[in-house]
């Protein structure tokens, strides 16, 4: 028998209600005040130096002239009074003036304040982003319970069944047979929901797995510059895929290692045996070279003798004395 009416699961209102938690948050968020408020000039009251001198009397205070001037030093300007202050500009000790420091000042607080707010909208963002993937996967139970309820497909009547009851009892086969359409709906309502949300997940899952990928490349060209080269780049990449199929590793394996730490290794080890075959062939040669004597060494008994034959025939010849004659005769 199917589902009275009652034990029938709505997909929409079940999914009204869970869609309709959580949007009562944040409503009541307030304007943040500014970190660093204009200032406003101060009222400065110059007040003039010495005594004022009575009424009545010859002494008086100089009158300006139309040019502003006073009647003594015309042509004179007064010089900048405005003091300086020593402050630290990328680590070194500059003079600058109270107006510079203050505009020098605020220019810093308003980029502080300008990356605090980038910073706030994207940690803002996550959160959002993390109540969205709950809200979805809170869905996801809701959908799961929905098919449980509606029951498997394999337990609805088979179309025979339904002939038969269509002959032997039309209305309870008109009512029976709209419930049962009624639970295909919603079936397939489910299916779709479930497929819209795998998908969401995937193309999230992807964009993860991207921003991970493109970080781990950002390490691995700082681990090795040179794989940045347009020409070197990839030559040198593909020095360290043959290097780690020396090791046993397949193509596949090579494919999934995303790590920058194991490919700085990997280019580590490869560098090494190349260093260490690089001398053993060094050794080689050197083993295999004729032995030269070191200067100042003791020669060996033939070569002492044919060095001072030579050197008493080179005597002889300079001198063509009978005595040098007779020394290289005899010989040493």
């Amino acid at each position: 028998m199917p589902p009275d009416d009652d034990d029938l699961v709505s997909l929409t209102d079940l999914a009204d209600g869970l869609l309709a938690d959580g949007k009562a948050e944040g409503d009541n968020k307030g304007d943040a005040a500014p970190l660093v408020g204009e200032r406003q000039p101060a009222d400065v009251s110059e007040e003039a130096a010495g005594d004022t001198p009575d009424e009545g009397t010859d002494e008086a205070e100089p009158e300006a002239d139309s040019d502003g001037q006073n009647a003594e030093g015309q042509g004179e300007s007064e010089p900048s009074t405005e003091p300086f202050y020593t402050v630290k500009i990328d680590g070194k000790d500059e003079r600058v003036t109270l107006k510079e420091a203050l505009a020098g000042y605020q220019r810093q607080a308003d980029y502080t304040r300008k990356t605090e707010e980038v910073a706030n909208a994207r940690r803002a963002t996550e959160a959002e982003q993390a109540q969205a993937r709950q809200q979805r996967d809170e869905y996801s139970r809701v959908l799961s319970v929905i098919q449980e309820r509606l029951g498997p497909e394999s337990g609805e009547p088979t179309a025979e069944q339904w002939n038969t009851l269509r002959q032997s009892d039309p209305g309870r086969y008109a009512a029976e047979w709209a419930d049962f359409q009624r639970r295909e709906n919603q079936r397939n309502a489910v299916k779709e929901e479930q497929k819209r949300i795998a998908n969401e997940k995937a193309v999230e899952t992807a964009q993860t797995v991207r921003q991970y990928l493109d970080g781990e490349r950002v390490k691995l060209v700082r681990a090795i510059p040179v794989l940045a080269h347009p020409e070197k780049g990839p030559a040198e990449m593909k020095a360290m895929r043959e290097a780690a199929k020396t090791y046993g590793f397949s193509d596949a394996e090579l494919d999934q290692a995303y790590d920058h730490r194991m490919l700085v290794m990997l280019d580590k080890a490869r560098k090494w045996d190349n260093h260490q075959a690089a001398l053993a062939k060094a050794k080689g040669k050197i083993e295999g070279a004729p032995q030269v004597p070191a200067p100042g060494a003791r020669q060996p008994p033939k070569a002492a003798k044919t060095l001072a034959r030579k050197a008493a025939q080179e005597k002889f010849n300079k001198t063509g004395n009978i005595e040098d004659a007779v020394a290289l005769l005899i010989g040493p």
